[in-house]
């Protein structure tokens, strides 16, 4: 496994791990709000990575546009959250 999938497995267990943590958490608290804020990033590391890697096919394929999709998403709900 290369670097980048490395790094792009690491994130998706941590957006997983932080992403159940989130909703099983107590809306509106300070932690709630700091797990959710990890969230965001983990997402984002996993949806920047999964842009990078093509070693599979050497070629975009529909992952990297659901990838695409995933960051509009997380970025609107993000700024719809503000």
């Amino acid at each position: 496994m290369t670097t980048l999938g490395t790094a792009h497995f690491a994130a998706a267990l941590a957006a997983l791990a932080f992403g159940f943590a989130v909703l099983v958490q107590r809306k509106g608290t300070d932690n709630h709000r700091m797990v959710g804020a990890a969230y965001v990033i983990a997402m984002l590391a996993v949806n920047g990575t999964a842009l990078g890697v093509y070693r599979l096919t050497g070629q975009v394929t529909v992952f990297h546009l659901l990838a695409l999709v995933s960051l509009a998403i997380l970025v609107r709900a993000d700024a719809a959250h503000e």
